[in-house]
């Protein structure tokens, strides 16, 4: 996969084009990237465990996609995120792993098919 080759790449925006896609898993290969912006495409599929691998991401959009299913706990890992955008998919769950992402300072989750109680993990979020 073509992605696995830009290990070294920072910042990836491939937003507001045709993609029609799963989300590759080779792009935890990625460990580089700062942010990545995937938002306005059509996405489909879960959001693949392997984002977990991104420990410097900084911001991941993912916005206005088709994207389903819940979000993985190993959003968790990703200890540098500041920004998160999932709106306008249909994610069914946040996971309680959220609230270890102690940096983040903008989480959107509008617009999706999100069901039960909010994980009481984002609590750990307030500074």
């Amino acid at each position: 996969n073509t992605l696995a080759n830009c290990s070294a790449m920072k910042i990836l925006d491939l937003s507001r084009n045709s993609l029609s896609l799963v989300i590759p898993t080779t792009i935890g290969a990625m460990t580089k990237l700062t942010a990545l912006d995937l938002s306005g495409n059509n996405l489909f599929g879960q959001i693949p465990s392997q984002i977990g691998l991104l420990s410097n991401l900084e911001k991941l959009d993912l916005q206005r996609n088709t994207i389903s299913g819940a979000v993985p706990s190993y959003i968790g890992n990703l200890s540098a995120l500041r920004s998160l955008d999932f709106h306008n998919n249909r994610l069914t769950k946040l996971p309680d792993e959220i609230g270890n992402l102690v940096l983040l300072r903008q989480l959107t989750a509008y617009e999706n098919s999100i069901a039960g109680p909010v994980p009481t993990t984002l609590g750990n979020l307030m500074e």
